[in-house]
């Protein structure tokens, strides 16, 4: 019953037609998005079904306690493989970083402020990874991946 209201409620607002799921942590339905809250050990992510190679994903993310909020995509379902592109208040940067290693791919410095609302959007194309902030026309990261191209986007 709970899984169903989160469904309903994520049609509001996103165009992925894949099932959405919780991995770790604790998420709450807030206006018309996720708030999710992840433990000092664990990673929290709500993650969807929908697969795709190419496409252009984004999203708000605003982080109202210290640490950080991501975007993920192309992760396996239990989102130990994959890419995130995050806003962290502590690092106070916008970070792009493989899951399956842990490895940062790229930093961009920029002040990251509590409960400020950061918008991403990530394009992708074959290896091609852009990452977008606020609106922006330039990206502000631009990379060649070829690890986890073709994986589900989520």
């Amino acid at each position: 019953m709970r899984m169903g209201t989160y469904l309903q409620e994520l049609k509001k607002f996103s165009n992925l037609n894949g099932r959405w799921s919780e991995v770790g942590g604790t998420w709450t339905s807030v206006g018309e998005g996720k708030q999710g809250e992840a433990t000092t050990e664990n990673n929290a992510y709500y993650l969807n079904s929908q697969t795709g190679n190419d496409f252009v994903y984004e999203g708000d993310i605003k982080v109202v306690s210290k640490g950080a909020g991501a975007l993920v995509f192309r992760a396996n379902s239990t989102g130990t493989q994959g890419y995130a592109v995050n806003v962290d208040t502590l690092l106070q940067v916008v970070r792009l970083w493989d899951m399956g290693s842990g490895k940062i791919i790229r930093d961009y410095p920029i002040p990251i402020g509590l409960g400020q609302s950061y918008h991403l959007k990530v394009v992708t194309k074959g290896s091609n990874i852009k990452v977008y902030l606020n609106d922006g026309l330039s990206p502000v990261m631009d990379v060649e991946r070829t690890v986890w191209s073709e994986r589900i986007q989520r």
